[in-house]
């Protein structure tokens, strides 16, 4: 479920939290927080293409927050100040190159 999807995230365990709110999804396909959740997972794992679906439907739901507008709007172009934002901060160590 939902919460054990998001106890997953706080544990590092984000590959096995993805098939939980997927699940989640399945069962209740509007449900804003499993959508915000996965994308918030999917954004800072660098998997913006994919957290898009996810954003576009908390857009369609009417419950996209200004962070998720700018999420958004990023993948497109990327915006001034966006590279200290919390949200958007990697989950995984950047190892250079």
């Amino acid at each position: 479920d939902g919460q054990t999807a998001q106890s997953l995230v706080i544990h590092g365990n984000w590959g096995d939290a993805k098939p939980r709110y997927l699940e989640v999804l399945k069962t209740v396909p509007a449900s804003v927080l499993a959508h915000r959740n996965l994308a918030s997972l999917l954004l800072r794992q660098g998997l913006r293409v994919e957290a898009l679906g996810h954003l576009d439907l908390l857009c369609h739901l009417g419950n996209l927050n200004k962070s998720e507008l700018r999420s958004m709007l990023a993948i497109i172009n990327a915006l001034v100040g966006d590279a200290e934002a919390r949200e958007t901060l990697p989950i995984l160590r950047l190892e250079p190159c």
